[in-house]
């Protein structure tokens, strides 16, 4: 198979680029390449709702994976009426806490790519860590609504 060309970042000439090898290009991607931050606040996420961009699911989808027992109470606080409603709606949807069976059942569509040098293995992690973040997030706030009813 014939390397592919790796897109080159700015702060490198193409001449010093096209020096070195798919694997140098590779390994300086995985060094100096700034990771996500994937963890933020879920009281962002309103104002995709609130302007229509995100659905009800879409929405809850992404409040449970980043709800935490640290963020909860400032995330309820500064939840609209209307919002919550979505979410208890979605969270009396989705199986029990307890619920593996329920939870194996359950079907959940979404995009993303990887580079290509990620391994399997690292995707299908990233993958597990993001479940688990949806199913910790969705039992702290049933968990915290619960007391609050």
């Amino acid at each position: 198979m014939a390397e592919r060309i790796i897109w080159r970042p700015n702060s490198i000439s193409p001449e010093e680029w096209g020096k070195l090898s798919q694997d140098e290009q590779i390994k300086w991607w995985n060094e100096y390449q700034p990771k996500p931050v994937l963890t933020q606040h879920p009281l962002h996420l309103l104002k995709w709702y609130t302007r229509g961009i995100f659905t009800g699911p879409e929405l809850a989808s992404r409040v449970w994976e980043q709800l935490t027992e640290e963020n909860i109470g400032e995330f309820l606080d500064g939840c609209p009426e209307e919002c919550l409603l979505v979410l208890q709606e979605d969270s009396d949807r989705l199986p029990a806490d307890g619920d593996d069976q329920g939870w194996q059942k359950l079907i959940t569509i979404r995009g993303g790519c990887y580079s290509r040098w990620v391994s399997k293995e690292e995707s299908e992690q990233a993958l597990k860590k993001e479940r688990q973040a949806f199913r910790e997030g969705l039992r702290v706030f049933r968990k915290v609504t619960k007391t609050r009813r």
